[in-house]
């Protein structure tokens, strides 16, 4: 099996102070892609080799004042390889109050993509960046403003076996379900320091 992008996980906690004034501490836990194997492309968000859940944007919503923009699969995210590897997400995280929310990113592989096997391509790497622009270190303290937005994108797993050799009915239902970027567009960078 190839390289899975959530080993090691990116995990991210959020802590303050609502606007009644009531703390909280929140811990995101969300997965990114498994690697591709010599028979299957990689699960798309799956914790592996642990099983922790992500659990539910809602309870996360309702347990504090932070409110989920979008939570979805990062197209294009797992290696290519003739078994593709599987998907990340991306998750965009806005702070409707008044105070600042202190922000803990724990994470890896955002210079180190997880690697493909046998000719199978490296998924994408994991950032961070706030809605100014301003990319954070995946080891940081930060501040997510008031009013502020931080993307939190979670790396794909590695491909397996050589793209090429990939069935072309199934790069057909890669592009049609949205698995991989359009042909057109300009691919994501793997493995830079964005």
């Amino acid at each position: 099996m190839a390289d899975s992008g959530g080993a090691p996980a990116l995990r991210v906690r959020f802590a303050g102070v609502d606007d009644a004034g009531r703390p909280f501490s929140q811990m995101l836990f969300a997965n990114a892609g498994m690697g591709a194997s010599k028979d299957r492309d990689g699960l798309s968000t799956t914790a592996f080799p642990t099983n922790s859940g992500s659990g539910s944007v809602e309870a996360l919503e309702v347990a504090s004042p932070l409110r989920f923009v979008r939570k979805e699969l990062r197209a294009g995210s797992g290696g290519g390889g003739r078994r593709r590897g599987g998907l990340g997400q991306d998750i965009e995280v806005h702070n409707p109050t008044r105070r600042p929310v202190q922000m803990v990113l724990l994470g890896d592989r955002e210079r180190h993509p997880a690697l493909g096997l046998a000719g199978g391509r490296p998924g994408a790497t994991a950032y961070a960046v706030l809605d100014t622009g301003e990319r954070l270190p995946l080891k940081s303290i930060s501040q997510l403003a008031a009013g502020a937005s931080v993307l939190i994108s979670f790396p794909g797993g590695g491909g397996f076996g050589a793209p090429e050799d990939r069935e072309p009915h199934l790069v057909a239902a890669d592009e049609l379900g949205g698995y991989v970027r359009p042909r057109t567009a300009e691919p994501e960078q793997i493995g830079d320091d964005r």
